[in-house]
């Protein structure tokens, strides 16, 4: 039990301290934000003036121009097929291509 109260009055001891130390805005404690405006530092990437932020959006709002290009003519040449003379056997090597063995 004892312990008890001496971890609450070290907590009540801390915010006490806290508050005596830290610079508390009441004003915007009481709009619900506890930070009174938003600060932003030029060069880090979520600002808008950093380098960095412009290259990550500058695709986005500025996407390339869309070229379009015609398919190419395929000529596709004819199939030939060459039979193999008799007693011609097929071998697959060792890259998997097929090849004829004629004795």
């Amino acid at each position: 039990m004892t312990l008890k109260l001496s971890r609450i009055a070290a907590l009540g001891l801390g915010l006490l301290t806290g508050l005596a130390v830290l610079p508390v805005d009441w004003a915007a404690l009481r709009s619900g934000s506890l930070m009174p405006q938003a600060e932003a530092v030029v060069g880090r990437p979520l600002t808008p003036m950093s380098y960095a932020g412009v290259a990550r959006r500058t695709p986005y709002y500025h996407p390339a121009p869309v070229v379009v290009v015609p398919p190419p003519v395929v000529v596709r040449p004819p199939v030939v097929v060459v039979a193999p003379r008799p007693g011609c056997y097929q071998v697959v090597n060792a890259y998997g291509q097929l090849t004829w063995r004629c004795p």
